[in-house]
């Protein structure tokens, strides 16, 4: 789970999941409407790799792709598994 952030005028790549998200904190730049880029960082990891950012036609943000893998939104996550698997989503909710 990855979320994108301004922060402090940054915008960031935070890892919320993570025990301490502060360390794994990587800024993004903007490249263009449709890509980020992750800044140059010393060590090992994505810095500089492009993140592709896929729209729909509303404008909104529907996945990006990091090293690999490519993250959607939850609520997009569950409509394309619950449209290929035809078995509805799993609720979100805790109880009933």
């Amino acid at each position: 789970m990855v979320d994108v952030a301004e922060l402090a005028g940054r915008l960031v790549l935070v890892r919320p999941t993570w025990p301490d998200p502060l360390p794994g904190v990587e800024e993004l730049q903007v490249v263009d409407a449709d890509t980020l880029r992750v800044a140059a960082q010393p060590g090992f990891g994505p810095a500089g790799e492009p993140v592709p950012v896929e729209r729909d036609a509303g404008g909104h943000v529907v996945s990006l792709r990091l090293g690999g893998v490519t993250y959607r939104p939850v609520e997009e996550f569950r409509r394309r598994r619950s449209s290929t698997t035809g078995r509805p989503a799993a609720s979100s909710r805790l109880w009933d």
